[in-house]
């Protein structure tokens, strides 16, 4: 997929969801060239700011739990008594934004998959099983 055709989340520095869209349209949002926001998307980026805005892919790498899903997570996290923020520190971001995800309002990546299930000892796949 062309880099000009995927699509991408900026979040401001309160880790929110302000908008979703193309490198040109968050560029043009923000004022700046699209060439900015995909560097903002880089790793270079984030080791050079601690609380800034952040500008995820969202064209692939990313996956929806389903709604049967969620549940299973939830409960699993209740069993095992996390918190919000706790389950947020496993996965390196905010309470709010796990809190985003848990509703089904911000997609977990594949990595924040792997490492729930690894957390809940649940097999691989289990929590996107059932997906399109």
């Amino acid at each position: 997929m062309a880099l000009e055709d995927r699509e991408f989340a900026y979040y401001n520095k309160h880790d929110e969801l302000v908008m979703t869209g193309t490198l040109e349209e968050i560029g043009y949002e923000l004022g700046v060239k699209p060439s900015t926001v995909h560097f903002y998307t880089s790793q270079v980026y984030r080791n050079r700011t601690k609380r800034g805005i952040r500008v995820v892919d969202i064209s692939d790498g990313h996956k929806r739990i389903n709604t049967a899903n969620l549940a299973k997570l939830k409960q699993k996290k209740e069993e095992r008594g996390y918190t919000l923020k706790e389950l947020g520190e496993v996965l390196n971001v905010s309470e709010h934004s796990f809190s985003r995800k848990m509703e089904g309002y911000i997609r977990f990546t594949k990595d924040e998959i792997r490492e729930l299930e690894d957390l809940f000892f649940l097999e691989e796949g289990e929590l996107i099983k059932g997906e399109e």
